[in-house]
């Protein structure tokens, strides 16, 4: 049959193998996918796929192919760095959102396989009623943000303190390359063996890690598993200048005393969105009630929390928020005396609602990237070794001194 007058060849094809359902291309939705949270605009895709199976994504993978049509995978949405934008014309966007089932959880042999369209809040909900987590297992905008995004952004931040990156918990994965053909990394590659190792045979899961979808649209997922942690708690101090900060976060991590850690500047507490909303409303305060061992304990965590507000942190140039985890609690009760020393060394013990509150609600809604006043944030990232962290403090330090002008002049605001 034909196509459609003004409909594209590739278009027709997907729309006739997938249904008119699982296949946009109408102008809005175009407009939509052609940006992330902070590229806009962007380059507008000719259509967006959803499949709902990994034959779908073989069978649009294959159009798009014969066609001469990039492919663009894209999860969650909640990407700033251009991952998951077309970079030319006539590219197909795979929205994998659809996909979004827990195939299997095994806690005996502590893994758990997940569709990439499934969110991070999603699978930790699906692991709570098991008492298991995997090690990283995710990141603040896990309300929205897919495993395959988070796969193929390396990403970092729920217990990444301790467990690394989402690459150090991947076990293995599922994908279709640009032809259409199936890839299975890890154990489960072979015949009749369960996806319970990375190793195997050559480690292939790597080169699919931390690749924005490049070398292949993954539609599985599995993750090494852990018990939960028995005990929690919480620990913030303030510091003078960024360098104390950045030592107590080395000495911190030399130890391996925390799962998370985060820091802030005044200058971020004054403008961010998150931090002045930190205690909004009976619903965060309720979440921190209920997330304690004991009703009173919440209780009184919460009435803290409301009377500290967020004021207090004003009152110290740089802030560092801690979450402590251990088996037990005479795990954890060692651990806590080992940071607060190592915090009173450089800095001041403060009040830890911020860490409290987060943990209560780990993924709460997504205004991390917005200022105050709806300006937009940009986060910068960067990568090195424990060794190299007071020259590149000071090295960070040196060069935004340096664009201080150019910065006053464009109204861009700097924080950490």
């Amino acid at each position: 049959m034909a196509p459609e007058q003004g409909i594209s060849p590739v278009v027709a094809a997907l729309t006739a193998a997938l249904g008119d359902a699982a296949v946009l291309h109408d102008a809005a939705s175009r407009d939509y996918y052609a940006n992330d949270v902070f590229w806009q605009p962007g380059i507008e895709p000719l259509a967006i796929v959803s499949p709902d199976s990994e034959e779908a994504v073989a069978m649009a993978a294959r159009i798009c192919s014969e066609h001469g049509a990039p492919m663009v995978p894209r999860g969650g949405g909640m990407s700033y760095t251009q991952g998951y934008l077309p970079s030319r014309g006539g590219a197909v966007v795979f929205d994998m959102r659809r996909m979004n089932r827990v195939i299997e959880i095994d806690p005996a042999s502590r893994f758990v396989t997940v569709e990439t369209g499934c969110t991070w809040a999603a699978l930790s909900e699906a692991l709570a009623s098991h008492s298991m987590r995997s090690g990283y297992w995710g990141p603040l905008s896990g309300i929205n943000a897919t495993i395959g995004g988070a796969l193929s952004q390396n990403s970092a931040f729920f217990g990444s303190a301790k467990a690394g990156t989402l690459a150090d918990s991947v076990i293995g994965l599922k994908l279709v390359l640009a032809d259409g053909r199936s890839v299975t990394t890890g154990s489960a590659s072979m015949q009749g063996v369960r996806p319970f190792t990375r190793e195997g045979g050559p480690d292939m899961t790597g080169m699919f890690l931390g690749d924005s979808g490049a070398f292949g649209i993954k539609t599985q997922a599995t993750l090494r598993l852990a018990p939960a942690p028995g005990a929690i708690d919480y620990l913030s101090f303030g510091f003078a200048t960024m360098a104390k900060m950045a030592a107590t976060q080395v000495e911190l991590a030399e130890q391996e005393l925390v799962s998370e850690g985060f820091g802030l500047d005044r200058t971020k507490v004054e403008h961010s969105a998150s931090v002045n909303k930190i205690t909004d409303g009976i619903r965060a305060l309720a979440n921190v009630a209920t997330s304690a061992k004991s009703l009173f304990k919440g209780a009184r965590d919460a009435i803290g929390i409301a009377a500290a507000g967020t004021a207090f942190l004003k009152e110290h140039n740089f802030t560092l928020h801690l979450v402590l985890e251990g088996r037990n609690a005479q795990e954890l009760a060692t651990s806590m005396a080992m940071a607060r020393k190592i915090g009173a060394r450089h800095g001041v013990e403060i009040e830890n609602s911020i860490p409290k509150v987060m943990r209560a609600k780990p993924f709460g809604p997504v205004r991390g990237m917005l200022g105050r006043d709806g300006e937009r944030w940009v986060p910068i990232h960067g990568v090195f070794p424990l060794g190299e962290t007071q020259r590149v403090v000071a090295a960070n330090e040196a060069y935004f001194a340096e664009q201080a002008e150019f910065m006053a002049q464009h109204g861009i605001i700097l924080s950490v």
